[in-house]
């Protein structure tokens, strides 16, 4: 640490001496060819330039050295202060290279000059198979997923490993617009355009439209593919706690329960009692009800003495569940698959449909018991 702090230190120092020299064998002059009263390293200093220590990453040299040259340009320095200059960034093992690179002109008696020195650099730290392959990414370069902004800034990157291909600015228009995607490309082309900056600026403002127009075809199919309302008969099915009833204590204007549609007044619909749904009384649901039982077993002991019938399944239609006030109906989404479904206040059990049995892959199995299904309009 301490022997770099010197190397410093001694670079410092020699371009002081060299500052020096330069002053007193020649004139001062303009600032034409060269600094007016040449540049000194505290003004260098002030723009505060990068230092550079070396790097394996291509694109980190070339950035150190454009901003030494935008540096030069601040300060009009002569050729041999951009050599000093440069150097004086220069830090650890890029300044060893630098060193070897010194002694090399020396020894060869050839003077470096800073065109000779950016070569050396270029050779160094950007090789030619670096470049090489820049220049095929700016040949092959397209937008696809990035935006018209993101696209523009890796053109402006690369474009600088090919300048003879965009030295003529229809080249750099027409290369633009043939790497913009498709939807982009094919609406900026018609202007035909004949400057870089007016090009990217279309492309933009037609992006920002595709992107809204894009947005609003989504909000649409999220529209399309909203679940419908449930409706109970010809009447959208609310809660009752968002909209209370005045008349739930009384048969609604065709006479039926605002409950469950049945003939019977609200107070003594089964929902609201608790009753059996098939005899009335409290205390078991209709699956217990003794009644129902008796008659099972009466039409048992009927069926033993008589061929048996099929068993009939009392169905309702599409029509006809929307038709009626003792069923709701409607679509909701049933294991990722939306289904038409009704539901039966008076039912005891499900039904599917062969089909969703199919959709769903269901394994089924046959029943040793007899199911007898009734519906609450059937």
């Amino acid at each position: 640490m301490v022997g770099l702090m010197q190397m410093q230190q001694q670079v410092q120092q020699q371009l002081l001496q060299q500052q020096a020299q330069l002053l007193q064998t020649q004139p001062q002059q303009g600032r034409g060819e060269q600094c007016e009263n040449r540049s000194s390293i505290a003004e260098f200093k002030r723009l505060a330039p990068p230092a550079f220590q070396g790097t394996t990453e291509p694109l980190e040299a070339d950035n150190w050295l454009t901003e030494m040259e935008k540096a030069f340009a601040v300060l009009r320095c002569r050729d041999d202060e951009k050599l000093l200059f440069a150097s004086y960034m220069l830090q650890g093992e890029a300044f060893n290279w630098w060193q070897m690179l010194e002694h090399k002109f020396e020894h060869d008696g050839e003077p470096l000059t800073w065109d000779k020195f950016r070569k050396a650099f270029y050779d160094k730290y950007f090789p030619r198979s670096v470049r090489t392959q820049k220049e095929q990414e700016f040949i092959h370069l397209k937008q696809r997923g990035m935006t018209v902004a993101e696209y523009e800034a890796k053109f402006t990157e690369l474009a600088k490993f090919v300048p003879k291909l965009v030295e003529d600015e229809q080249d750099r228009v027409h290369k633009f617009e043939m790497g913009l995607k498709t939807e982009i490309r094919k609406q900026v082309v018609p202007y035909e355009l004949t400057t870089y900056a007016a090009v990217v600026n279309k492309a933009l403002i037609i992006e920002r439209k595709v992107n809204e127009a894009f947005a609003e075809r989504e909000r649409n199919q999220k529209k399309r593919n909203r679940p419908a309302e449930f409706k109970g008969g010809n009447k959208n099915f609310k809660n009752p706690a968002q909209k209370p009833n005045k008349d739930r204590n009384l048969k609604n204007e065709n006479g039926k329960c605002s409950r469950c549609g049945g003939n019977h007044e609200f107070a003594n619909c089964p929902w609201v009692t608790g009753s059996c749904f098939h005899c009335g009384q409290k205390g078991h649901k209709i699956a217990d009800c003794p009644q129902r039982n008796e008659n099972k077993s009466t039409q048992a002991m009927e069926g033993s003495q008589r061929p048996k019938t099929q068993g009939r399944v009392f169905a309702l239609t599409q029509q006809d569940a929307q038709a009626s006030n003792a069923v709701v109906t409607g679509t909701i989404p049933v294991s990722n698959i939306y289904a038409y479904v009704l539901f039966d206040p008076g039912a005891t059990h499900s039904f599917i449909s062969s089909n969703f049995v199919k959709v769903h892959d269901i394994l089924c199995e046959s029943m040793t018991t007899k199911f007898y299904v009734e519906t609450p309009v059937g």
